[in-house]
């Protein structure tokens, strides 16, 4: 004899709601749990190399939007082919859908607003580190900047600093909507000149306490196998950062459009001075000045 709970079956309508609201986890309610870790997988594909796929798809298709069709019409068709003979999970429930869907909902929300966050570089300014749509992970543990899709939710006095050579993501001081992606080379105390495409620091010190470090160029080794034509490719290093820039010989420095009309600086308290690894074609601290530390995001941990 059949019992009740071999006879259930989902009913259409909640299958047609959790599809449109509560993807991947309408998956649950149709009693296909393992298709729910598959979907999430793939929208996780989506979006660590959705960027990177963005300059091969036509501008109208959209990838995640794509998938979240798909898998609507993945769940209809489950629940209307459903076979009621078939053990009903125990998570087969409407409920334990909502459920699911709001723990990682909440889950995701507060690792992105605290914790890490995902970013994509928009121009070719930190190339050859970053290239165009390179996907950067962003620690943003210790900066105290809580903000989550261009909002401001919070902001408190951060427990931690950037180093001299780290790659960090801000707001831009002249519209603080727009985010960027910069090495911090200078920090609060520190002298900063430019001479020519040679970049020199003096390190903050105390003149009562201790001699001062002279101004020192930063060591440049040319790099034939990361040139790539107008740009010529150099390694730098600043303390225990190497890393590869690009210097157009062809170009000369725009010094009648740097920051104050200058080309030495010293950097004021809590505020940070970068550049970007393409130096002929970075709008940088060159030109608009000093990053607050308080407008910073936090530092890139990796990239692809």
């Amino acid at each position: 004899m059949t019992t009740q709970k071999q006879l259930w079956k989902p009913n259409t309508w909640v299958s047609v709601i959790l599809g449109v609201f509560m993807q991947p986890f309408a998956f649950l309610y149709v009693n296909r749990g393992q298709l729910l870790f598959a979907y999430l997988g793939l929208f996780a594909l989506v979006a660590l190399l959705g960027p990177k796929l963005t300059p091969f798809l036509p501008s109208y298709i959209d990838l995640a939007f794509l998938l979240l069709i798909l898998m609507f019409i993945h769940t209809l068709w489950l629940a209307k082919n459903y076979d009621s003979n078939q053990p009903r999970s125990w998570y087969a429930n409407w409920w334990i859908s909502l459920l699911g869907f709001i723990l990682f909902l909440v889950l995701i929300l507060f690792t992105r607003i605290n914790a890490f966050e995902l970013f994509a570089a928009p121009s070719s300014s930190m190339s050859p580190t970053l290239t165009p749509n390179s996907v950067v992970v962003v620690n943003k543990l210790g900066y105290e900047n809580h903000r989550l899709a261009g909002i401001q939710l919070k902001k408190e006095s951060p427990s931690k600093r950037p180093q001299r050579g780290s790659l960090i993501v801000f707001q831009f001081p002249e519209q603080l909507s727009i985010n960027y992606i910069s090495r911090v080379v200078g920090l609060p105390g520190d002298t900063i000149a430019l001479k020519g495409k040679q970049v020199f620091i003096q390190p903050a010190c105390d003149t009562l306490d201790a001699q001062c470090a002279p101004m020192r160029a930063l060591p440049q080794i040319e790099q034939g196998a990361i040139s790539e034509p107008p740009y010529q490719g150099y390694s730098e290093s600043i303390e225990e950062h190497t890393y590869n820039i690009w210097l157009n010989k062809h170009a000369s420095p725009r010094t009648e459009r740097y920051y104050q009309g200058k080309s030495k600086w010293k950097v004021p308290d809590n505020h940070y001075f970068v550049l970007g690894d393409n130096r002929d074609n970075s709008l940088d601290s060159r030109y608009w000045g000093f990053v607050p530390v308080g407008n910073i995001i936090g530092e890139v941990a990796l990239s692809w």
